[in-house]
């Protein structure tokens, strides 16, 4: 089983007084969800959420061309506090194990 999701990792600018130098790594899914939020960030606001199998079947994309479609990845957060990047991740789910695979050319 293939599945996608969106993958936005986010550096906190000079200027972010409250989270400077922090990274925020978050995974989204079907209906824009986040089923991820990992980094020094997610710990910091006590919201820390792994990546498990059942939210990559759950809300993972079935085809890629409707990842694309994502609401974050089409706007990812690149303000005065936030630099954000975005990419298009696929995820092979082969029996009781998952194998991640990034797509080259659907980087944001």
């Amino acid at each position: 089983m293939i599945k996608y999701l969106v993958n936005e990792v986010s550096f906190a600018t000079e200027e972010n007084v409250n989270f400077k130098g922090q990274i925020s790594n978050k995974y989204y899914g079907k209906g824009d969800k986040c089923v991820a939020h990992t980094g020094t960030h997610a710990e910091a606001v006590h919201d820390l959420e792994e990546l498990n199998e059942w939210n990559i079947k759950e809300y993972g994309y079935d085809r890629k061309c409707d990842a694309v479609r994502n609401w974050t990845y089409k706007n990812p957060e690149n303000s005065k506090w936030w630099k954000s990047t975005v990419e298009i991740v696929r995820f092979m789910i082969l029996g009781d194990e998952w194998i991640i695979s990034n797509e080259i050319g659907y980087k944001r």
